[in-house]
């Protein structure tokens, strides 16, 4: 009977062992696939978080491109009113005050696309109208409106 115990106490441990080995294959397995799913969520997160990356010197400039995309609005409407001979408003100080045109003229979009261009160059001597700059910045601007800049 003691041989025969001996015999179950081998058989017994023999197994536990094969079922060690299993459960640590397992833990193997699960702490590859955890690290795996780690990589994969700081990949995401760099992606989809507008959060990374974004610095106080960043934030000011977004600010400041927005008010530049607001001036630049603002400007237009007022260059399509001057265009279309309307009244204009503008603001000095604290006062505001209605300008009538006293003059009627008939020009031709040529003309006007020249006088406007001569008064951008008056206004900025230094660059012509048509700077790289500018056009860099009117494509980012377009693009940020699109929603094609995350």
């Amino acid at each position: 009977t003691i041989l025969q115990r001996i015999k179950d106490f081998d058989f017994q441990i023999k197994k536990n062992q094969q079922d060690i080995n299993a459960v640590g294959e397992k833990i193997t397995a699960l702490s590859k696939d955890l690290d795996d799913l780690v990589s994969l969520y700081e990949i995401v997160s760099e992606q989809m978080n507008p959060f990374v990356g974004l610095s106080k010197v960043t934030k000011k400039r977004l600010e400041s491109l927005e008010n530049i995309t607001r001036e630049v609005d603002t400007l237009k409407e007022k260059l399509s009113t001057i265009e279309s001979g309307g009244a204009i408003q503008t603001m000095q100080q604290e006062q505001s005050s209605t300008v009538e045109p006293s003059f009627e003229l008939d020009l031709s979009d040529q003309e006007m696309d020249q006088i406007i261009e001569m008064s951008f160059s008056e206004i900025t001597p230094d660059s012509s109208v048509n700077n790289p700059i500018d056009d860099a910045i009117d494509v980012f601007i377009e693009n940020l409106k699109a929603g094609k800049i995350n």
